[in-house]
């Protein structure tokens, strides 16, 4: 029996849309192989202005909002380094996660940023500039990651995984609207002193609590 070469986990690769690393496209299987549905990937290595270089190399995550409580929980299990992100913390909705993988001090592939960020959850913290303690103080013990083995397992194929269907392919689309109206909401805010735009934000804010309660209706699959 000839056993199925795992790729090299800093490998450049695709998954679910997103450009990523082997060892990040692992990470989101085995959520998803937890969770019991298909994941909306909002960004992996991307640098967007908002992410501060976090995401400028690979193994940080954005996951969409929608079940956030419960794949923030997932994450955390499967060797994640993971936070949900909101406008308490003056964000766009998403969870933003850092994939500790081999050893908590592995600096391959991450961004010196996304490593500090890893210890900023072992210490409880939220991982952002201005440190505070995490709003979900839940960690695993003993400490989860990623180990090698575990990831030659995962990437060769090893674990039953949710093919997205109708319903997910749905619910996907109107994540991923809702995070672009989020975005764009953001934006609005900034400008003052303009009616016709802050008349928009509030429509824009209408439409996206009726999105936000649509999707706590949706089912997972």
């Amino acid at each position: 029996m000839v056993t199925k070469q795992a790729p090299d986990p800093y490998g450049f690769t695709e998954y679910r849309g997103r450009p990523m690393l082997n060892i990040d496209k692992a990470a989101v299987m085995l959520m998803e192989s937890k969770l019991g549905y298909a994941l909306t990937v909002v960004q992996a290595i991307g640098d967007a202005p908002a992410s501060a270089g976090y995401h400028a190399q690979g193994r940080m995550l954005d996951l969409a909002y929608w079940d956030a409580e419960n794949k923030n929980r997932v994450a955390k299990d499967c060797g994640l380094a993971s936070w949900i992100r909101d406008d308490r913390d003056n964000m766009v909705e998403h969870l933003h996660q850092a994939v500790i993988f081999a050893q908590r001090g592995n600096k391959r592939g991450i961004s010196s940023g996304g490593l500090a960020q890893i210890g900023s959850f072992d210490r409880g913290m939220n991982g952002l500039a201005v440190e505070r303690k995490d709003r979900d103080a839940y960690r695993p013990s003993p400490k989860k990651m990623i180990t090698h083995e575990q990831y030659e397992f995962i990437i060769t194929g090893g674990l039953t995984l949710p093919e997205p269907n109708a319903v997910t392919r749905m619910r996907d689309g109107m994540v991923e609207t809702l995070h672009e109206l989020s975005l764009s909401i953001r934006e609005g805010k900034d400008v003052e002193g303009r009616p016709v735009v802050e008349a928009t934000v509030e429509d824009l804010k209408k439409y996206r609590r009726e999105i936000r309660d649509r999707l706590e209706k949706m089912p997972k699959r």
